[in-house]
């Protein structure tokens, strides 16, 4: 965000903000410029809501825009209620994009029209958009207080674009207790409360108007302890109403105690209306709906003249949250049911309120309230508000007095927890399952939940012994869900690099029926693919490349599903090209209903992309992997995500970026177990050193094979044997890289696959004689068969090059090297065509830098002009890419005068022309 006009500090107009100057400073600092957003921690009474309030006026006084709200009690388990009191105390947006997203998001959080196809990450970058719009050309100032409260989905959604706000004219500040931990907050900047020095709490005393003797003064001193609500409540109480050992209670308990001395003298229905408000109805109409009409006004007058409500238009506010606590705290339990049960009675429309507050009053099952629940759940499912809708579950599973109903839910609660991403409690609750019921399928279902949760956590080990238990106890009662376990297990096979021998075997038992499910049949290919990808079996190549189209009307999400089995397994078995084309048909059918099935085809595309150093691609299907995995909490496919990311930065020679993603993912693997993800990584890191420090590239490439030389992930192992070997021999280490050689010539089958011979054979041509040399380099750069490997192949012409010039062959050799160029120029790997121009210098000169302005945009440019260039709107091009449609313009008005452009209209031809394949 662009740093703020006028004073370089903030400070309190009103006076009364007292020994806050070095927050305000430090809060003006956070949003003014990146990172946009800050979190205000502090105990019940240091005044977290007064700076808000300060900060968001001194906000406006320099031209910002600011909306706020604020986290309610009552309102914690209600989808969207947070975020809906944003959108409605927002003013009007400026522009028809702002003013469409927001009723558009009102429409959804209110549950009117349909939410098909909404998803978690589509409906957080509706927020960002609307933000961006309401903000438009001045600055937004989003002011949450009472964070701890709000409900879960605007908290996430929060949380999420917090760290999305560089470039943005958004800042975020919230505020929550210290005594509430919000795992969603935790890691964003914070500025903590400190307690008031004894100067400044006689400052709070005189602005209240507290006249007390000195030794009054210095006890109310001691027991705020300088939390300044403290000193205000304590100072207007008599000592005598605080409990005996109140010196030894903690400060919120004292305050508490200070507004609970007020309850005894008020009238019984004063005290029945503040349990009620206290409860949910701060609405006077609400109110009038538990009472008589006639005497709302009169019940709470008392309450207002001591100063614990308010009464404002409609609405009634407590002074502060711990009177509101001291409230309900002080009443029976028997009090607060009554209470609830009238609230209920009190919002027959309102089918979640009604709800919640039927289920506080229940103190045993009933199955009505968990009818209600269970259906507030469904509702909440339908709005994407998948935390809310997972409580509004676990709430009605508690109350359901039938057996096999609440069985059945416990099932609902497993799928419906999955996109919240709290795989710990689900796990646990899936054993639960396991383990009570007396049906088998229930049983099968439940370890198979168990299993592929598991793989959505860095617990491969755990996970594979899950799906392994999951596929022996479906095999005879649920075929179809084993072969579904079986799918996820070959997944595990690959990513740890684990024995494939149960997969073998249980494909072999599950065997092929004719007719056969269609998704059973992609299933059983994926899984023959993950348990011999190396063998490439002359069957299962010739059933995947002669995979026919489906018949018409099946159903989309059919064919979808199995384009994506059939589009890794052909990338498993090295036929990248129709590797991209299934899962590229997968992705356009999947894309949009629901972020679930879209992330299995996004980790496949982005590692087929980077295997193909189609960087781009691979860029853009990690960030939405990324995004969509910050999203829902997964731990792995955010890990994959950030490996790809780091892979393409490395690639393209930003060696930092690559490095330091790195470096994230690394602290976060279980090594023992993410062996794809640990191999992969660190081979990024190695070509992040390509031409910088060959020693660390060798190794780190090293690493992915055994002290012996075995390969320690056959695939990713073989893909990094010729760099390795070629390293090897430039840090003078030939014998080591024969060592790799053999490894992975005693790992592979008698005849390997295209892809495999070609690695080896340039290993053997690295490391062999002279009088071999020449034609084993030809038997690589020659065979048009190894087309589909650009990038290798313009190494091995690289290699070729610098042998034929060390044999003074320069004519050939500077046919390898301009042929290696113009690949690595193509491609956009910035320090091999560094590395390669060196070399041209050397044979007599390069030719000019192939370098044009379509190369000079960054990859996001260039997939936002592709699409600009194809007719898409901003708003169609953000939908696809996954960005709002304000971002969508920052990238062709930074695109336009890099290519010369003024209009859209000039794309289509300017793409034609410059974008080559």
């Amino acid at each position: 965000m662009p740093q703020t006009s006028g004073a370089d500090v903030w400070s309190d107009p009103s006076g009364l903000l007292h020994g806050r100057h070095a927050e305000l400073a430090e809060l003006r600092r956070l949003l003014s410029a990146p990172p946009g957003c800050a979190v205000v921690v502090g105990a019940p009474g240091e005044g977290k809501t007064t700076l808000l309030s300060v900060v968001g006026d001194l906000a406006r006084g320099e031209g910002w825009q600011v909306i706020t709200a604020s986290g309610r009690i009552a309102d914690s388990s209600l989808p969207f209620a947070a975020l809906s009191e944003l959108l409605v105390n927002a003013p009007t947006a400026r522009t028809k994009a702002g003013r469409r997203l927001r009723d558009g998001l009102l429409a959804h959080v209110r549950g009117e029209g349909t939410s098909a196809g909404a998803t978690p990450l589509g409906l957080r970058l509706d927020v960002l958009a609307w933000f961006e719009e309401l903000a438009g050309d001045r600055r937004l100032l989003v002011v949450v207080d009472d964070a701890q409260w709000l409900d879960p989905t605007t908290r996430q959604i929060l949380a999420f674009l917090a760290h999305r706000l560089a470039g943005v004219p958004v800042a975020l500040l919230l505020a929550r207790r210290s005594d509430r931990a919000v795992d969603e907050l935790d890691d964003l900047p914070g500025v903590v409360l400190r307690p008031l020095s004894e100067e400044d709490g006689r400052r709070v005393l005189r602005d209240a108007r507290a006249s007390l003797p000195a030794a009054a003064v210095r006890g109310v001193l001691r027991r705020s302890a300088g939390n300044p609500l403290a000193l205000v409540e304590l100072a207007r109480v008599d000592p005598g109403t605080l409990a005996e050992d109140a010196a030894d209670l903690a400060v919120p308990v004292r305050i508490e105690q200070a507004f609970a001395a007020d309850l005894p003298s008020l009238p019984p229905l004063t005290r029945t209306a503040l349990l009620l408000a206290a409860a949910g109805a701060e609405d006077l109409a609400v109110l009038a709906r538990c009472l008589d009409p006639a005497q709302v006004a009169d019940a709470l007058e008392p309450a207002e003249k001591v100063g614990l409500v308010t009464v404002r238009g409609q609405r009634v506010s407590f002074r502060h949250p711990l009177a509101r606590q001291a409230v309900y705290g002080g009443a029976t339990a028997a009090a607060r049911a009554r209470a609830h049960r009238a609230l209920a009675d009190a919002y027959p429309s309102e089918g979640d309120r009604r709800a919640w507050h039927r289920a506080v009053s229940a103190a045993a099952p009933d199955a009505s309230v968990a009818d209600e629940l269970a259906a507030a759940a469904g509702r909440a499912v339908d709005r994407v508000a998948y935390a809310e809708a997972a409580r509004a579950l676990r709430r009605s599973v508690e109350l359901t007095p039938d057996p096999s109903v609440r069985e059945t839910r416990m099932m609902q609660l497993l799928q419906v927890g999955v996109p919240v991403g709290e795989f710990a409690a689900q796990i646990g609750l899936a054993r639960r399952v396991r383990d009570e019921t007396t049906n088998p399928e229930v049983r099968a279902g439940a370890q198979s939940f168990i299993g592929t949760a598991l793989t959505q956590t860095m617990d491969l080990e755990a996970a594979r012994l899950a799906l392994e238990d999951a596929v022996a106890q479906s095999a005879t009662v649920a075929p179809g869900a084993a072969w579904a376990s079986l799918t996820s297990l070959g997944v595990l096979v690959y990513q740890t690099a684990g024995d494939p021998a149960f997969l073998t075997e249980w494909v072999r038992r599950l065997g092929r029926h004719d007719p056969e499910d269609v998704l059973v049949t992609a299933s059983r290919v994926w899984s023959r693919a993950a348990a011999e990808p190396a063998g490439r079996p002359a069957d299962l190549l010739e059933e995947v490349r002669g995979a026919r189209a489906l018949p018409p009307g099946t159903p989309p999400v059919v064919v979808g599903l199995r384009a994506m089995m059939f589009g890794a397994a052909a990338w498993l078995l090295d036929l990248p090209d129709l590797a991209v084309a299934h899962l590229r048909e997968a992705r356009a059918i999947l894309d949009r209903p629901s972020s679930w099935e879209l992330v299995p085809i996004l980790v496949a595309l982005a590692q087929v992309h980077a295997d193909r150093v189609a960087l781009d691609d691979a860029d853009e299907a990690a960030r939405i992997l990324f995004e969509i995995a910050e999203a829902q909490d997964l731990e792995y496919q955010r890990a994959v995500a950030q490996h790809t990311r780091a892979a393409v930065a490395a690639l393209r020679g930003d060696r930092d970026e690559a490095r330091g993603i790195a470096a994230d993912v690394l602290g976060r693997l279980d090594l023992a177990s993410c062996v794809a993800l640990e191999v992969g990584v660190r081979t990024a890191v190695a070509d992040s050193w390509y031409g910088e420090d060959d020693l660390v590239r060798y190794q780190h490439l090293r690493s992915a094979f055994s002290p012996d030389g075995r390969p320690r992930h056959l695939r990713l192992s073989v893909r990094a044997l010729a760099p390795a070997v070629s390293t090897a021999l430039r840090c003078g280490l030939a014998e080591d890289g024969r060592t790799l050689l053999a490894g992975v010539e005693a790992a592979l089958p008698a005849t390997p696959g295209t892809y495999q011979a070609m690695v080896i054979t340039l290993a053997r041509a690295l490391l062999a004689h002279d009088d071999e040399t020449d034609r084993l380099f030809r038997e690589v750069v020659d065979d048009p068969a190894h087309a589909p490997w650009a990038f290798e192949l313009a190494n091995a012409r690289l290699d070729y090059g610098r042998w034929l010039q060390r044999h003074r062959r320069v004519p050939e050799a500077r046919h390898q090297l301009v042929s290696a160029l113009q690949t690595f120029e193509r491609l956009g790997t910035r320090p091999w065509v560094d590395a390669t121009r060196t070399e041209l210098r050397l044979a007599g000169g390069a030719p000019d830098s192939g370098t044009t302005v379509w190369t000079s945009l960054t990859g996001q440019e260039r997939h936002v002009v592709r699409l600009a260039a194809r007719g898409l709107t901003n708003r169609q091009i953000g939908e696809s890419l996954f960005l709002s449609p304000r971002t969508v313009g920052v990238h062709l008005y930074n695109a336009f005068p890099k290519l010369g452009v003024t209009t859209r209209r000039q794309l289509e031809e300017v793409v034609r022309r410059l974008d080559r394949p």
